[in-house]
């Protein structure tokens, strides 16, 4: 298992969609709000948890995306995760990075129309 985690503004701004920035600008006003009416607190250096309040914040306001890719075989991505603000961008490219079983690859099969979908929304296909 490997973990990476994208804080660049210029590389996440070129990764999320319009519609996902908005959501996150409106997630971060309702933050804010929070804070001002002392409903959320900041949280302080001296916390014992104070890095993990950090990054889930950052999170939240979509200024951080962690990507956990999994390997059984240590060769192959068997599979990933991906913690922070939806980003369909990196999401579709996680799925066709990760390909699919040969065997899965049947007409009809739901996971070679997931698959196909991904190729589609990556921008490697044509619908």
């Amino acid at each position: 298992m490997k973990s990476y985690f994208i804080q660049n503004e210029e590389i996440l701004n070129s990764l999320y969609s319009e519609k996902e920035k908005a959501d996150i600008d409106r997630m971060r006003e309702c933050i804010q709000e929070m804070r001002a009416a002392g409903e959320l607190l900041l949280p302080q250096p001296s916390d014992e948890d104070y890095d993990l309040q950090v990054r889930y914040t950052n999170f939240a306001e979509g200024r951080l995306i962690a990507v956990i890719l999994e390997s059984i075989d240590r060769q192959y991505v068997s599979g990933f995760q991906m913690q922070g603000a939806m980003c369909e961008k990196l999401y579709h490219e996680l799925k066709v990075f990760k390909g699919i079983d040969p065997a899965d690859c049947v007409e009809g099969n739901p996971i070679l129309d997931e698959y196909l979908e991904a190729l589609v929304k990556a921008g490697y296909l044509q619908e």
